[in-house]
């Protein structure tokens, strides 16, 4: 469950939508919730993409495709050149990894992945 300030936040959104008033007379659209939605929308992303680029090690073994093309720089092409190359022979070392995707994508992702 995603909590902001330690809120569910389906019950954070709740309650701006309920605080937030709008005046019938002039139209204008109450900019305190504009800018509290747009924290949530902001909060959000954060949380994705902290989740994303966290400590996680993508065992280089057995990651499915997708996984692997969670790593900077490897595409559908060198996905599948990895999964073809252990279909061979499971890497024994992170750095035969260089020999499928090249020095500089090697160096990218070396600290994020494992062989276990």
């Amino acid at each position: 469950m995603i909590l902001i300030k330690k809120q569910p936040l389906f019950t954070k959104v709740n309650n701006i939508v309920m605080e937030a008033k709008f005046e019938k007379e002039t139209k204008v659209i109450n900019y305190k919730l504009i800018l509290t939605l747009a924290i949530v929308v902001v909060s959000i992303f954060c949380f994705i993409l902290e989740y994303r680029t966290n400590d996680i090690l993508i065992n280089i073994n057995e990651a499915t495709q997708n996984e692997l093309m969670l790593l900077d720089g490897i595409g559908e092409v060198k996905a599948n050149d990895i999964i073809e190359y252990r279909s061979n022979k499971e890497f024994e070392r992170v750095s035969e990894l260089i020999n499928v995707v090249g020095v500089k994508t090697y160096d990218n992702i070396k600290s994020k992945v494992s062989i276990d």
